[in-house]
């Protein structure tokens, strides 16, 4: 009964988002179709996927591209800031081009559908869903079969999925360099981040944020080390505790973080990540069962939330360090 009423309002929000020709407004709309994603997992029993979309696709990334919108709209034009803001329309064919791109998308999940039903061997994927669901905890030990599969079965794919978030952060390093001034993040203390003050509002928040501080790092600790065991995981604990460097940069806009220290400690964690998995893979090859399944997992949890965290922060702290220069 809740799906008739939550995916409507995902095809509606997405006929939102392409249609408004305000990329702030757009940006919102997106975080709100996360957010009712979130919820279309949490219904049909994915917790760890709906902790995911909700802590990073609801919260993360709208903020991400609010700073970058930000950035954009500051050095559009530099001379003028009262004009820096830029203004969008939609011609009649970018109207066509999206109109086509539905088209095309909706004719291709149509031929998709159309072939698996027609040709396709409608047991396989029962017997995975199977063999999964009923086997994950005698060959891995873990009672969160999501933990299983991509800390195990596919530990691999895990591992280059880290890897893409770090060429990520390696991009924005890259693109976010201002070559008219010699500030470096931590180099320096810096008042002031998205050009407008907000001291009324940190009067208000920050000293309740420092007091939760404590609390979400405990709780983002706890779905790391428990994560092969209750819903969450490496990601999702990695994505919270970065969520305390971003409000604490947004409260008390200190720069008072070393870039570089946060830089090596994520590719420190991706090298180790990458050498326990392949250790790990080897004794399992072999048929070597003298390592502890639980050390496995929360040593793979704590290494991907610590390597997710460092990204998405240097992400963050990348985008909004020169807004007001």
């Amino acid at each position: 009964m809740l799906d008739y009423i939550l995916l409507p309002v995902l095809i509606v929000l997405a006929l939102l988002i392409i249609q408004q020709s305000s990329l702030r407004v757009a940006i919102i709309y997106t975080g709100v179709f996360s957010l009712v994603s979130s919820l279309v997992y949490l219904h049909h029993d994915a917790p760890d996927v709906a902790l995911a979309e909700a802590v990073i696709g609801s919260t993360l990334a709208t903020v991400l591209y609010l700073a970058a919108l930000r950035k954009q709209e500051f050095f559009l034009d530099e001379t003028s800031r009262e004009n820096a803001r830029p203004r969008y329309r939609i011609t009649k064919s970018v109207k066509y081009q999206r109109i086509a791109a539905g088209a095309l998308s909706a004719s291709l999940l149509a031929l998709t559908l159309f072939l698996f039903i027609s040709f396709g061997d409608i047991e396989q994927p029962e017997m995975l869903r199977r063999f999964f669901t009923e086997e994950f905890y005698s060959d891995t030990s873990a009672e969160n079969a999501v933990a299983a599969i991509y800390l195990q079965y596919r530990v691999f794919d895990t591992v280059f999925e880290t890897l893409t978030l770090m060429i990520s952060v390696m991009a924005v390093i890259f693109f976010s360099r201002y070559q008219g001034h010699s500030y470096k993040p931590g180099a320096t203390l810096w008042q002031g981040n998205f050009g407008y003050r907000l001291e009324n509002e940190q009067r208000l928040a920050a000293p309740l944020i420092t007091i939760l501080y404590p609390f979400i790092m405990l709780l983002a600790l706890y779905i790391i080390l428990f994560g092969h065991n209750t819903p969450g995981g490496g990601f999702q604990g990695g994505a919270i505790m970065s969520a305390v460097i971003i409000t604490r940069y947004i409260l008390l806009p200190i720069n008072d973080l070393r870039m570089d220290l946060l830089q090596n400690i994520e590719k420190t964690a991706f090298i180790a990540l990458l050498i326990s998995a392949v250790f790990a893979g080897m004794l399992m090859w072999q048929g070597l069962d003298d390592l502890p399944r639980t050390v496995y997992f929360i040593v793979m949890n704590l290494l991907i939330g610590i390597k997710v965290c460092m990204g998405i922060s240097i992400i963050f702290i990348r985008f909004v360090f020169y807004e007001s220069r």
